[in-house]
């Protein structure tokens, strides 16, 4: 019978010997076990982003990016130039466009896209057929030399501090690091692409299908 008992403690301490020397990852969770289904998190999608991130995920809450974004696409505004106008309105705001697309479909989402390209004024413009209300701006593209700016007065130019300022609230920092910050996400919202970290191009739409 001591035996058994000996036995029986000298096992439940080299388990516990065991468990306790068993190697930790950085986030504390034993090796070998599965990460959760979620590995896309925040920070897993930094890592793979250059080291020069501008924001820090750890200190940013957890947020619906994608309705932010949304938002934004409907709300957000270059100028006068926003989503829903029509392109009558844009001729008489910008004049007629040096290159203009035929009205054709696009395979990604099935309507008939047209493009306006305003070269001079550094303005591209993605327009979309909508029932019953013709063809209307879905998608905006500003570079220099446009002087167009948001509702918040970032344009081509501004700092990349100027817009973590201005869109603070709405920005995923995931998805951005030194050469873009994105408001939203990409499937709707405000990228603005950075060069020695100004400003080159504003775009409001959705980037992915």
């Amino acid at each position: 019978m001591k035996n058994k008992i000996y036995t029986s403690a000298v096992l439940v301490f080299l388990f516990l010997c065991f468990s306790c020397n068993t190697p930790k990852t950085a986030d504390n969770k034993e090796t070998g076990k599965t990460a959760p289904a979620n590995t896309d998190s925040a920070a897993a999608l930094l890592s793979k982003k250059s080291k020069d991130t501008i924001l820090s995920v750890e200190n940013h809450p957890e947020k619906r990016y994608d309705e932010i974004g949304e938002n934004l696409w409907l709300n957000e505004s270059l100028g006068e130039l926003k989503q829903g106008l029509t392109i009558k309105k844009v001729i008489e705001l910008l004049g007629e466009p040096e290159k203009k697309s035929k009205l054709e479909m696009d395979q990604a989402d099935g309507a008939n896209h047209q493009q306006l390209n305003y070269t001079k004024k550094g303005i591209e413009i993605d327009a979309v057929e909508q029932p019953g209300a013709g063809i209307i701006v879905s998608m905006i593209t500003i570079a220099s030399p446009c002087s167009l700016k948001t509702k918040k007065n970032i344009g081509i130019g501004s700092t990349a501090e100027e817009v973590k300022s201005a869109y603070a609230d709405a920005i995923d920092p995931a998805e951005t690091n030194a050469d873009a910050i994105i408001a939203g996400s990409v499937y709707g919202g405000i990228i603005f692409s950075l060069k020695n970290n100004k400003v080159q191009t504003i775009f409001i739409g959705a980037a992915g299908e």
